[in-house]
């Protein structure tokens, strides 16, 4: 059963959707580089990895919320 892209019937109509506002900051970047198993000493040449996962736009479909608890998660309109 696939699920109505984005109308009434959406239980996430209207929620945040898209990329950041503003480039992620240096310790951001290097979080984030943690966070995807790199070393951000080490690894220094490869951090715009880990700032491109972070500004990559979401993929057509997809949109970006968060939980009662805060917790970010995607959906898919089509797939559910």
């Amino acid at each position: 059963q696939l699920a109505t892209v984005a109308g009434p019937e959406d239980p996430f109509a209207g929620d945040k959707r898209g990329v950041p506002l503003e480039s992620p900051s240096a310790e951001e970047i290097e979080d984030y580089a943690v966070y995807l198993g790199m070393d951000p000493h080490a690894d220094h040449a490869l951090l715009y990895i880990a700032e491109w996962a972070l500004t990559a736009p979401l993929p057509e479909g997809w949109t970006e919320h968060n939980d009662a608890s805060g917790n970010e998660f995607y959906y898919n309109a089509m797939t559910g």
